[in-house]
């Protein structure tokens, strides 16, 4: 019976090791098989398993086999504003965050098209007119807005109104919040946010959330033993 069972384990563990193995095959994509500029500033993989890269010259789109460039068009409004490409973000409805050198617009994959007013579509989103610096495609639909201002804004879909998050109480000074991120966990906190010269606690229970935000605040130097902190990470934990 022993070496029966000892057998049955042996040709299940080769059966496993078998199933772990996995081939990966790797593809250069650059200028000479369709890339626009071999300077990329930004990379994103859309919802529909596009990869788009952003360049120096040009928003490039890669489908596994070929790669579609889109450019700036002096006489089409619809076109991007700008061929220097610094970041992208996925948004609801399968369009995407584009920002230029000259202004950000709104990439429409249904029409291929760019929308110029972004104030516009942030209103149609229930979020404010104004200059965004960060959006983060969380889990489960959710997407967070940064406001260049320090404003935080939650989109769920549910109703076409995005919450409040966080406003910042002092507007302009320069410990303001520059980035931020969704990470799946467990936990229990409040919101943490830095100032210079103290700390502002703000209990947000009412956002309890099976997942965890972190801020990454930028804060300036002050006195010699604050020389070595320049990002201080602060924490959003949500149960």
């Amino acid at each position: 019976m022993k070496p029966l069972l000892l057998t049955i384990l042996f040709c299940w563990a080769n059966v496993l090791v078998f199933a772990q193995k996995q081939t990966y095959n790797f593809l250069k994509v650059n200028t000479g098989n369709g890339l626009s500029h071999n300077q990329v500033n930004a990379i994103l993989k859309d919802t529909d398993g596009f990869v788009w890269f952003g360049t120096l010259s040009g928003l490039n789109r890669y489908d596994g086999y070929e790669v579609k460039t889109f450019r700036r068009k002096l006489d089409d409004s619809t076109s991007l504003k700008d061929n220097s490409i610094l970041s992208l973000a996925q948004l609801p409805e399968r369009k995407m965050w584009v920002m230029t050198r000259n202004g950000s617009c709104i990439y429409n994959s249904s029409s291929e098209k760019f929308e110029p007013d972004v104030d516009t579509y942030l209103r149609s989103l229930g979020l404010p007119a104004g200059t965004v610096s960060k959006i983060i495609d969380g889990k489960k639909g959710r997407f967070w807005f940064l406001y260049d201002n320090g404003d935080i804004y939650l989109y769920t879909g549910k109703g076409n109104k995005a919450q409040l998050i966080y406003n910042d109480p002092v507007p302009g000074k320069q410990d303001k919040t520059v980035s931020l991120r969704e990470i799946e966990g467990t936990g229990y906190g409040s919101f943490f946010k830095a100032a210079l010269y103290s700390f502002l606690i703000l209990n947000i229970k009412k956002y309890f959330k099976p997942f965890l935000l972190y801020l990454v605040l930028k804060v300036e130097i002050f006195n010699t033993i604050c020389m070595l902190m320049q990002t201080v990470i602060y924490g959003y934990g949500i149960t």
